[in-house]
């Protein structure tokens, strides 16, 4: 059994790290929801982007790890998936001041045991743009119905209000 006080232990102490941290609890605490959400602001880098960005995204990928590795300490690792996205894609070409615009791409991450690992869909070009933006192959849409219907065994139509591709990141 792993106690309140390991759960602690190496996670990063940011915001996404303590928010992260009491999701570990309430899972090893066998809390009754099949679902949280956290946010990380500040990802709308309109400016200075570099040094903003890659800080984010380095809180990000400490915080993940040590939930990861507190779940499997828990034995909690094949019980669990984690969606990490962004609610808006950023255009390619830098602006004037150092950051992007908003655009169509943005990234998914889909992280677990049971997730079959690799990449989905094809890799935009960059020499290819319409407007600035990168075109996709993909429908983030789809990445959430495979999650409704595999994950947490609901119709995604009822949710999505459409049907949408399952991808081949989890069993069927």
């Amino acid at each position: 059994m792993v106690t309140p006080e390991d759960a602690t232990r190496g996670y990063p102490d940011t915001a996404i790290g303590k928010q992260l941290r009491m999701i570990s609890q309430l899972l090893q605490a066998d809390w009754p929801s099949r679902m949280y959400y956290v946010i990380q602001p500040g990802y709308d880098t309109h400016s200075s982007q570099l040094y903003v960005h890659s800080g984010l995204l380095r809180d990000l990928s400490a915080a993940v790890s040590s939930v990861q590795q507190d779940l499997r300490t828990a034995g909690l690792d094949e019980k669990v998936v984690t969606l990490c996205f962004s609610e808006f894609g950023r255009r390619v070409t830098e602006n004037d001041s150092e950051g992007t615009d908003h655009g169509t791409a943005g990234p998914v991450f889909i992280i677990g045991r049971q997730v079959r690992g690799g990449l989905y869909g094809a890799t935009p070009s960059l020499s290819e743009l319409t407007t600035d933006n990168l075109e996709t192959s993909l429908d983030f849409r789809q990445a959430y119905a495979t999650l409704i219907d595999r994950w947490l065994n609901a119709d995604p139509d009822l949710f999505l209000g459409a049907e949408f591709e399952m991808l081949y990141f989890l069993p069927a």
